[in-house]
Protein backbone atom coordinates (compact mmCIF):
# COMPACT_ATOMS: atom_id res chain seq x y z
CA UNK A 1 0.00 0.00 0.00
CA UNK A 2 2.63 2.56 1.00
CA UNK A 3 4.56 2.38 -2.25
CA UNK A 4 1.57 3.59 -4.25
CA UNK A 5 1.12 6.89 -2.43
CA UNK A 6 2.21 10.45 -2.87
CA UNK A 7 3.46 11.70 -6.22
CA UNK A 8 2.80 8.38 -7.94
CA UNK A 9 -0.90 9.16 -7.97
CA UNK A 10 -0.27 11.87 -10.56
CA UNK A 11 1.09 9.27 -13.00
CA UNK A 12 -2.35 8.45 -14.35
CA UNK A 13 -2.06 11.45 -16.65
CA UNK A 14 -5.81 11.91 -16.54
CA UNK A 15 -7.78 14.70 -14.88
CA UNK A 16 -11.54 14.87 -14.68
CA UNK A 17 -14.35 17.08 -13.43
CA UNK A 18 -17.72 15.43 -12.82
CA UNK A 19 -20.99 17.27 -13.19
CA UNK A 20 -23.67 17.30 -10.49
CA UNK A 21 -25.13 13.99 -11.67
CA UNK A 22 -21.88 12.06 -11.18
CA UNK A 23 -20.85 12.55 -7.55
CA UNK A 24 -20.51 8.81 -6.86
CA UNK A 25 -18.40 8.39 -9.98
CA UNK A 26 -16.08 11.16 -8.78
CA UNK A 27 -15.56 9.34 -5.49
CA UNK A 28 -14.83 6.03 -7.22
CA UNK A 29 -12.38 7.65 -9.63
CA UNK A 30 -10.54 9.11 -6.64
CA UNK A 31 -10.43 5.69 -4.98
CA UNK A 32 -8.85 4.39 -8.18
CA UNK A 33 -6.26 7.18 -8.01
CA UNK A 34 -7.55 9.56 -10.67
CA UNK A 35 -7.51 13.31 -10.16
CA UNK A 36 -11.23 14.03 -10.19
CA UNK A 37 -13.03 17.08 -8.92
CA UNK A 38 -16.77 17.46 -8.56
CA UNK A 39 -18.75 20.53 -9.58
CA UNK A 40 -22.09 20.11 -7.89
CA UNK A 41 -23.52 23.61 -7.99
CA UNK A 42 -21.82 25.86 -10.54
CA UNK A 43 -23.54 24.58 -13.65
CA UNK A 44 -22.27 24.30 -17.18
CA UNK A 45 -20.22 27.51 -17.20
CA UNK A 46 -18.35 26.47 -14.03
CA UNK A 47 -17.62 23.04 -15.54
CA UNK A 48 -16.25 24.62 -18.69
CA UNK A 49 -14.09 27.13 -16.79
CA UNK A 50 -12.64 24.36 -14.62
CA UNK A 51 -12.09 22.14 -17.63
CA UNK A 52 -10.12 24.84 -19.42
CA UNK A 53 -8.19 26.29 -16.48
CA UNK A 54 -7.14 22.91 -15.04
CA UNK A 55 -7.08 20.89 -18.28
CA UNK A 56 -9.76 18.47 -17.08
CA UNK A 57 -12.12 16.32 -19.10
CA UNK A 58 -15.74 16.96 -18.20
CA UNK A 59 -17.64 13.80 -17.33
CA UNK A 60 -21.33 14.44 -17.79
CA UNK A 61 -24.70 12.77 -18.12
CA UNK A 62 -25.88 15.87 -20.01
CA UNK A 63 -25.86 14.81 -23.66
CA UNK A 64 -26.35 18.39 -24.87
CA UNK A 65 -23.25 19.60 -22.98
CA UNK A 66 -21.17 16.69 -24.29
CA UNK A 67 -22.25 17.36 -27.87
CA UNK A 68 -21.58 21.10 -27.56
CA UNK A 69 -18.04 20.50 -26.25
CA UNK A 70 -16.85 17.14 -27.60
CA UNK A 71 -13.16 18.09 -27.28
CA UNK A 72 -13.59 18.79 -23.55
CA UNK A 73 -16.13 16.24 -22.42
CA UNK A 74 -17.18 12.62 -22.23
CA UNK A 75 -20.85 11.71 -22.14
CA UNK A 76 -21.60 9.01 -19.56
CA UNK A 77 -24.63 7.00 -20.60
CA UNK A 78 -25.10 4.68 -17.63
CA UNK A 79 -27.09 5.74 -14.58
CA UNK A 80 -25.26 3.36 -12.21
CA UNK A 81 -21.69 3.90 -11.07
CA UNK A 82 -20.66 0.36 -12.07
CA UNK A 83 -21.80 1.01 -15.63
CA UNK A 84 -20.17 4.43 -15.63
CA UNK A 85 -16.82 2.96 -14.60
CA UNK A 86 -17.20 0.21 -17.17
CA UNK A 87 -17.85 2.78 -19.92
CA UNK A 88 -14.80 4.75 -18.90
CA UNK A 89 -12.65 1.63 -18.70
CA UNK A 90 -13.64 0.60 -22.23
CA UNK A 91 -12.80 4.05 -23.59
CA UNK A 92 -9.85 5.09 -21.45
CA UNK A 93 -8.41 1.80 -20.13
CA UNK A 94 -8.72 2.86 -16.50
CA UNK A 95 -7.45 -0.41 -15.09
CA UNK A 96 -4.06 0.05 -16.78
CA UNK A 97 -3.71 3.57 -15.39
CA UNK A 98 -5.24 3.18 -11.94
CA UNK A 99 -3.12 3.83 -8.87
CA UNK A 100 -5.65 2.65 -6.29
CA UNK A 101 -5.89 4.18 -2.84
CA UNK A 102 -3.52 7.04 -3.68
CA UNK A 103 -5.98 9.96 -3.44
CA UNK A 104 -8.31 11.15 -0.75
CA UNK A 105 -11.80 9.97 -1.65
CA UNK A 106 -13.24 13.01 0.13
CA UNK A 107 -11.23 15.97 -1.16
CA UNK A 108 -9.14 14.54 -4.05
CA UNK A 109 -5.72 15.44 -2.59
CA UNK A 110 -2.83 13.02 -3.05
CA UNK A 111 -2.33 10.87 0.04
CA UNK A 112 0.98 10.63 1.82
CA UNK A 113 2.30 7.71 3.88
CA UNK A 114 1.77 8.05 7.62
CA UNK A 115 3.75 6.41 10.39
CA UNK A 116 2.13 4.50 13.22
CA UNK A 117 3.18 7.31 15.56
CA UNK A 118 1.39 9.86 13.37
CA UNK A 119 -1.92 7.98 13.48
CA UNK A 120 -1.88 7.04 17.16
CA UNK A 121 -5.06 8.37 18.75
CA UNK A 122 -6.45 9.36 15.33
CA UNK A 123 -7.62 5.95 14.18
CA UNK A 124 -9.57 3.35 16.15
CA UNK A 125 -7.42 1.53 18.68
CA UNK A 126 -8.00 -1.87 17.04
CA UNK A 127 -6.90 -0.45 13.68
CA UNK A 128 -3.79 1.05 15.27
CA UNK A 129 -2.90 -2.31 16.81
CA UNK A 130 -3.59 -4.49 13.78
CA UNK A 131 -2.68 -2.47 10.68
CA UNK A 132 0.81 -1.80 9.46
CA UNK A 133 0.38 0.74 6.64
CA UNK A 134 -1.44 4.05 6.90
CA UNK A 135 -1.97 7.08 4.69
CA UNK A 136 -2.93 10.61 5.51
CA UNK A 137 -4.62 13.42 3.60
CA UNK A 138 -2.69 16.65 4.21
CA UNK A 139 -5.69 18.74 3.14
CA UNK A 140 -8.73 17.37 4.98
CA UNK A 141 -6.79 15.28 7.53
CA UNK A 142 -8.54 11.96 6.89
CA UNK A 143 -6.56 8.84 7.72
CA UNK A 144 -6.66 5.69 5.62
CA UNK A 145 -5.56 2.10 6.21
CA UNK A 146 -5.92 -1.28 4.55
CA UNK A 147 -9.07 -2.56 6.20
CA UNK A 148 -11.98 -4.62 5.04
CA UNK A 149 -13.07 -1.72 2.80
CA UNK A 150 -9.95 -2.25 0.64
CA UNK A 151 -10.90 -5.86 0.03
CA UNK A 152 -14.51 -4.89 -0.66
CA UNK A 153 -13.39 -2.32 -3.25
CA UNK A 154 -11.05 -4.82 -4.91
CA UNK A 155 -13.80 -7.43 -4.95
CA UNK A 156 -16.29 -4.98 -6.47
CA UNK A 157 -13.90 -4.00 -9.26
CA UNK A 158 -13.08 -7.64 -9.94
CA UNK A 159 -16.67 -8.90 -9.93
CA UNK A 160 -18.56 -6.03 -11.52
CA UNK A 161 -16.01 -4.73 -13.99
CA UNK A 162 -14.22 -8.01 -14.64
CA UNK A 163 -10.88 -6.52 -13.64
CA UNK A 164 -8.20 -9.09 -12.78
CA UNK A 165 -7.99 -10.06 -9.12
CA UNK A 166 -4.51 -8.56 -8.75
CA UNK A 167 -5.38 -5.15 -10.29
CA UNK A 168 -4.65 -3.27 -7.05
CA UNK A 169 -1.51 -5.14 -5.97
Amino acid sequence: MGERRGSQCDQTGMKFVCDSMLGRLARWLRILGFDCTYEGEGGESALLRLSVSEERTILTRNRKLARAHPERSMWIESERVEGQLSEMDRSLHLRRRAVPFSRCSVCNAPLIPATRERVKGKVPYYVYRTCEAFSYCPVCHHHYWEGTHHEAIKRKMTELLKWPEDWAD
